[in-house]
């Protein structure tokens, strides 16, 4: 390849693009300043207005024609790059999802034996309290069968010492950075019992049902109107 040539053609388109934009930026300012003066009060000045929108479609051409090829060489660019930073952080992310997975799972299977052990742990003091009301009413009613009424009164429920609840689970490593975090979520199990205030009105088919049917449009709760708009 003759890389002398080409870096003079492209010295020159460089010089050429330049030169493109400083007109651009000439006469997009005149636009918009000509723009702020106009006056459209009579059909000749919509006619002027509409040659003026032709002008500025016109110009908008000519700005795409100079940037466009400059986009796209930035664009392929920074693709081919992004490309090759997805292909080495890829499988890193997946290590680490791998491994949070195994990590999530674990801290999971902690708290499901913690809340075990607490469910036990009140289910036994229940079954406690309960013995203990019953030897107390099997007390009190021996005292009464004996004439005893005011023993049998005395008599109270013992109840058992509360045992401490077990600790939640909370995964350490230090040094790390690492942190675990709990995070809510939902599925939906019956869209037809969800309440208005989670529901959110379809726009696109709102959209599309005024398109279609225009002044005939008609949705309960919707008003469909008109908007004039010149390009």
């Amino acid at each position: 390849m003759n890389t002398c040539g080409w870096t003079q053609r492209r010295k020159a388109m460089a010089v050429v693009e330049e030169n493109a934009i400083e007109s651009i930026k000439k006469r997009r300012f005149e636009l918009v300043v000509e723009a702020g003066a106009m006056v459209v009060a009579s059909d000749i000045d919509y006619r002027c207005a509409a040659e003026f929108l032709e002008n500025c479609k016109a110009l908008k051409t000519e700005v795409n024609g100079v940037f466009a090829p400059l986009a796209k060489s930035a664009h392929d660019a920074h693709k081919a790059v992004k490309d090759e930073q997805n292909a080495h952080l890829g499988p890193i992310d997946e290590a680490r999802k791998i491994v949070g997975g195994k990590m999530a799972a674990f801290h999971d299977e902690r708290e499901r034996a913690r809340a075990e052990e607490a469910r036990r742990i009140r289910e036994e003091e229940e079954a406690a309290r309960k013995a203990a009301e019953d030897e107390a009413k099997a007390e009190a009613n021996a005292l009464e069968s004996m004439g005893l009424h005011d023993e049998a009164a005395a008599v109270e429920v013992v109840e058992p010492e509360p045992a401490p609840e077990p600790q939640v689970y909370t995964p350490k490593a230090p040094g790390t950075g690492t942190r675990t975090t709990k995070r809510w979520t939902f599925e939906i199990t019956d869209p037809a019992k969800i309440p208005r205030k989670f529901l959110i009105p379809d726009e696109r088919k709102l959209q599309a049902e005024a398109n279609t049917h225009k002044a005939g449009a008609d949705v309960e709760g919707v008003r469909f109107y008109s908007k004039t708009n010149v390009t």
